[in-house]
């Protein structure tokens, strides 16, 4: 079912459902409440107008403010899928629990924004409620996996009952997970982060992908990209069509000459055995017709040159060589490959780029941290394991100290991982201090 009647089955569901909880805001694209029957706070929530919420915060708001339906701003944040607006509301002192928290999760999962929905999740949303089972039921059905397993092992954990199929990732947690510095916010830097853990044609999952990003998104905002200036795609959404808008559509349309720039990309990496090109495998990717369904390394980095920005970093925690546990080969052909096109950064340009391993070699994952080998060391050397003598930590301090720890870590797996710093030598982007003495 496609364009607007997708959400008929969602509507039918909360007109059944009205009794067992107050009555959702209006729901469906674009869906919006009377006009006097929001507070400028809630419209700008349903806007997903990050900017406006915090405008109308810093005077006054009220952020407990509830409509005649019982929706508050936090509500129509969730709704709109707006993790800006949602973080902005709670540091306000949004609730946590009781009826509005509960129905701004359901909403939250219910359209799929999974980001939203890890994030209430972390804050100890209410999970268990009578629209539980339905809503997970519902966004299984729409096609929101992520979203529903989430739900679902959220649950079955308050309950302490069986987890669910998936692996259950809600205990793992890793010291590189939260920042521990805080670098001024820079309104000139914007990133676009791709997490992509289990694909959409029965590829094998991209393990520990999504906490990948959601942690890189942590430590970038620590870094000082505004959270307003930051674009996840997550899972489903990371499409080979939304990797091309954001990379050829949005980030030109905000990036200039002043302005810092970071990609992310957490999943699989594969190459053409012909042609020995380098891709990205999106949430929509097929091995088998990778020319037509990946994204190709040279239009990354070619993207993100043409931005003309004072300085760009790609960082891929991939693999390029069809097997390991960031890789992907179509079938019946040779898992590795002997030679990759990388198509990487010109030396002496703006664009620099983090590679979690060579052509030939496969990327691994820490079990006990629930990440990528590379991704976990790259956020401990911004924690300050790689800080040098000044305090600061630069480009090419981190890729050294990272490049150590992880073939250290590839060598106890009995494996060779060797990350690699693009262009090489990196020249002027060696010394870009990412943190400084002064971010601690």
């Amino acid at each position: 079912m496609k364009g607007p009647f997708r959400f008929l089955p969602f509507l039918l569901f909360l007109s059944v459902l009205s009794s067992c909880l107050a009555r959702q805001p209006a729901l469906g694209p674009g869906a919006a409440a009377s006009p006097s029957d929001l507070t400028p706070l809630m419209a700008a929530a349903q806007a997903g107008d990050a900017n406006q919420v915090a405008a109308l915060l810093a005077g006054g708001a009220k952020v407990d403010a509830a409509n005649a339906e019982g929706s508050t701003a936090l509500v129509f944040a969730a709704q709109a899928g707006s993790l800006p607006a949602v973080k902005l509301l709670l540091a306000a002192g949004a609730p946590g629990a009781g009826a509005a928290a509960y129905k701004a999760l359901m909403l939250a999962a219910a359209y799929g924004h999974r980001d939203v929905e890890s994030y209430l999740l972390a804050q100890g949303f209410p999970a268990a409620g009578p629209m539980t089972a339905a809503i997970v039921a519902l966004a299984q059905r729409q096609g929101y996996l992520e979203a529903s397993s989430m739900l679902a092992q959220a649950v079955a954990g308050s309950a302490g009952g069986p987890t669910a199929a998936a692996p259950d990732l809600s205990s793992v947690s890793s010291d590189a997970d939260e920042p521990a510095y805080h670098e001024p916010a820079d309104e000139d830097s914007f990133a676009v982060i791709v997490g992509v853990e289990e694909y959409a044609r029965g590829l094998p999952p991209a393990t520990f992908a999504r906490r990948d990003a959601l942690a890189v998104q942590r430590h970038l905002e620590a870094l000082g990209v505004p959270p307003d200036h930051i674009r996840m795609l997550l899972g489903q959404d990371a499409t080979q069509a939304q990797l091309a808008a954001y990379l050829e559509r949005w980030l030109p349309r905000n990036a200039d000459a002043k302005s810092t720039v970071f990609f992310y990309f957490s999943g699989h990496g594969a190459a053409d055995p012909a042609g020995k090109t380098a891709y990205l495998v999106p949430f929509d990717g097929d091995p088998e017709f990778l020319d037509k369904t990946g994204f190709p390394l040279s239009r990354l980095y070619r993207d993100l040159q043409k931005l003309g920005a004072a300085r760009a970093l790609a960082v891929l925690d991939s693999c390029f060589s069809g097997a390991g546990e960031r890789s992907v080969a179509a079938a019946g052909t040779r898992p590795l490959v002997t030679e990759v096109d990388w198509g990487g950064p010109v030396a002496g340009g703006s664009v620099a780029a983090l590679t979690a391993a060579s052509g030939t070699q496969t990327a691994g994952v820490l079990a006990d941290q629930g990440h990528g080998a590379f991704t976990y060391y790259l956020l401990k050397g911004l924690n300050g394991a790689a800080q040098d003598a000044q305090g600061n930590v630069t480009l090419s301090d981190l890729y050294a100290y990272l490049k150590g720890q992880v073939e250290k870590a590839a060598a106890l797996d009995n494996r060779a991982q060797t990350p690699q710093l693009l262009p090489e030598p990196p020249g002027a982007l060696g010394g870009w201090a990412l943190r400084t003495k002064g971010g601690s």
